[in-house]
């Protein structure tokens, strides 16, 4: 049984493209300020943990392609590149995919005890899942 796709691409690397593209398409955020000083479309994707548990359900995965800095980008785009080569090198099946994918929002989860903090963003929790 092939762990495939039709087009040749593994879930995996799916996983990892859903990561980075739409991180590396948005500018990154000044967390110098709060939430309500960024452009719009940041501040309707990024989790603010000091609202608790009521949070837009969205923000739950799009908090991730939120980024400080260039540098913070750079990064976490390099720890996705880690992955999406033992991804080769391993060929982890869709159901690691997938467990990956139900991860994702859960890696916000501890953040959001912390309400000090205005916002929370960019790849790093969902990339230690």
């Amino acid at each position: 049984m092939s762990r495939t796709s039709l087009s040749g691409v593994t879930p995996w690397w799916a996983v990892c493209v859903l990561l980075a593209l739409p991180a590396m398409l948005l500018a990154p955020v000044h967390l110098a300020f709060p939430p309500e000083f960024w452009a719009e479309l940041p501040r309707h994707l990024v989790m603010r943990p000091d609202a608790g548990l009521d949070q837009p359900i969205w923000s739950w995965w799009t908090t991730v392609w939120l980024h400080g800095s260039e540098a913070h980008l750079m990064r976490n785009l390099a720890g996705l590149a880690l992955l999406l080569l033992l991804g080769w090198l391993i060929r982890p099946g869709a159901a690691n995919a997938v467990a990956w994918l139900l991860a994702w929002p859960l890696t916000q989860l501890g953040m959001v005890m912390e309400p000090g903090l205005s916002s929370y963003v960019g790849l790093s929790g969902v990339l230690h899942a």
